[in-house]
């Protein structure tokens, strides 16, 4: 009995931690890009995710199944593999959300 408890215990947390962590795909740069505060950029890439969350989830897989084919070429791979995956999660960026591009055409000077 206890070992069913300790099981269900562990589905319940597991099951909303991958939610989260598909739901949560585009805060970071929502943060860097848009300059959202925490929750705000937590609250707007759930709402933006949750629409297509099953479409996102298998996006994460195929991303992680990426970098742990570099991972598993003696780590050489990942060299090339990473910088791919985060250039991949910038053109989702872009096509979902749609970059600022008056700052994009700005100096850098004047960007800061």
């Amino acid at each position: 009995m206890g070992s069913l408890l300790i099981g269900l215990g562990f589905v319940l947390l597991i099951i909303p931690g991958i939610y989260l962590l598909v739901a949560y795909f585009f805060a970071t740069s929502l943060v860097i890009e848009k300059r959202f505060d925490f929750w705000t950029a937590l609250e707007t890439s759930r709402k933006l995710v949750t629409k297509q969350w099953f479409s996102f989830f298998g996006f994460n897989i195929l991303l992680f199944l990426l970098n742990l084919g570099g991972l598993l070429l003696f780590g050489i791979g990942a060299l090339v593999t990473f910088p791919l995956t985060f250039c991949i999660v910038v053109a989702a960026y872009e096509d979902i959300v749609g970059l600022n591009r008056s700052s994009l055409d700005a100096p850098l000077d004047e960007q800061v």
